[in-house]
């Protein structure tokens, strides 16, 4: 076996490692995780100066995202990153407080 397929073997039995345990956590203790949506699609970001709303769309339902300047907004592994940095049709996953519209 060459390096190269350690290498992805080993990534991708980590990352199924890692999807059970946070599925396990969610099952087993889900008042200590934060509410959230996982694997939106941004559709429309409405500005890049803050205070901006970033529309996304999960399980065919809009959610908007309200991204102040207390907003901490990271990549995909824990790096910085910015509101310039998204654009629309990026993937997206969001941790907060939910506040209800009343719209289905």
């Amino acid at each position: 076996m060459k390096k190269n397929e350690i290498r992805s073997e080993i990534g991708s039995k980590a990352a199924q490692l890692r999807q059970q345990l946070w599925q396990r956590l969610k099952e087993n203790f889900p008042f200590l995780l934060p509410a959230g949506v996982e694997g939106a699609q941004v559709t429309s970001i409405s500005g890049t100066s803050l205070p901006t709303e970033i529309k996304v769309i999960k399980d065919g339902k809009t959610i908007t995202l309200n991204i102040t300047d207390k907003t901490l907004i990271i990549r995909k592994f824990g790096g910085k990153s910015s509101l310039s940095e998204m654009h629309v049709g990026d993937i997206v996953s969001a941790r907060g407080t939910w506040q209800d519209s009343g719209e289905d």
